[in-house]
Protein backbone atom coordinates (compact mmCIF):
# COMPACT_ATOMS: atom_id res chain seq x y z
CA UNK A 1 0.00 0.00 0.00
CA UNK A 2 1.01 3.44 -0.66
CA UNK A 3 0.87 6.44 1.61
CA UNK A 4 1.33 10.32 1.33
CA UNK A 5 2.19 12.78 4.27
CA UNK A 6 2.76 16.24 3.65
CA UNK A 7 6.68 17.74 3.94
CA UNK A 8 5.92 19.00 7.39
CA UNK A 9 7.04 21.59 8.76
CA UNK A 10 7.65 23.31 4.93
CA UNK A 11 4.03 22.35 3.59
CA UNK A 12 0.92 22.99 5.86
CA UNK A 13 -3.16 21.94 5.05
CA UNK A 14 -6.31 23.06 5.87
CA UNK A 15 -9.67 21.36 5.36
CA UNK A 16 -12.87 23.71 4.95
CA UNK A 17 -16.05 22.31 3.94
CA UNK A 18 -15.43 21.93 -0.06
CA UNK A 19 -11.48 22.69 -0.30
CA UNK A 20 -8.23 21.66 1.15
CA UNK A 21 -6.50 25.02 1.19
CA UNK A 22 -2.45 24.07 1.19
CA UNK A 23 0.40 26.14 1.38
CA UNK A 24 4.42 25.95 1.13
CA UNK A 25 6.07 27.75 3.89
CA UNK A 26 9.41 28.12 2.05
CA UNK A 27 8.02 29.61 -1.69
CA UNK A 28 4.86 31.07 0.18
CA UNK A 29 2.65 29.18 -2.41
CA UNK A 30 -0.82 28.57 -1.76
CA UNK A 31 -2.78 26.13 -3.62
CA UNK A 32 -6.59 25.55 -3.52
CA UNK A 33 -8.16 22.19 -4.15
CA UNK A 34 -11.89 21.88 -4.58
CA UNK A 35 -14.49 19.33 -5.98
CA UNK A 36 -13.66 15.61 -6.23
CA UNK A 37 -10.10 16.45 -6.02
CA UNK A 38 -10.81 18.15 -2.14
CA UNK A 39 -12.33 14.62 -0.96
CA UNK A 40 -9.52 12.71 -2.22
CA UNK A 41 -7.15 14.88 -0.79
CA UNK A 42 -9.34 14.69 2.12
CA UNK A 43 -9.27 10.99 2.63
CA UNK A 44 -4.98 11.10 2.57
CA UNK A 45 -4.52 13.53 4.81
CA UNK A 46 -6.88 11.48 6.97
CA UNK A 47 -4.01 8.69 6.56
CA UNK A 48 -6.26 6.06 4.50
CA UNK A 49 -3.72 4.45 2.00
CA UNK A 50 -3.83 5.88 -2.27
CA UNK A 51 -5.39 2.26 -2.84
CA UNK A 52 -7.97 3.10 -0.08
CA UNK A 53 -8.55 6.82 -1.17
CA UNK A 54 -9.20 5.44 -4.36
CA UNK A 55 -11.76 2.56 -3.21
CA UNK A 56 -13.66 5.20 -1.48
CA UNK A 57 -13.95 7.44 -4.67
CA UNK A 58 -15.05 4.52 -6.42
CA UNK A 59 -18.12 3.93 -4.21
CA UNK A 60 -18.70 7.30 -3.48
CA UNK A 61 -19.18 8.22 -7.26
CA UNK A 62 -20.33 4.85 -8.13
CA UNK A 63 -17.79 4.36 -10.68
CA UNK A 64 -17.65 1.09 -12.55
CA UNK A 65 -13.70 0.32 -11.85
CA UNK A 66 -13.28 -1.87 -14.80
CA UNK A 67 -14.39 0.35 -16.98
Amino acid sequence: MSFVRLNEPNVSAEIFDNEVLMVNIITGRYYSIEGSSAIFMRFLLDGNSVEASIEKMIDIYSVDKNE
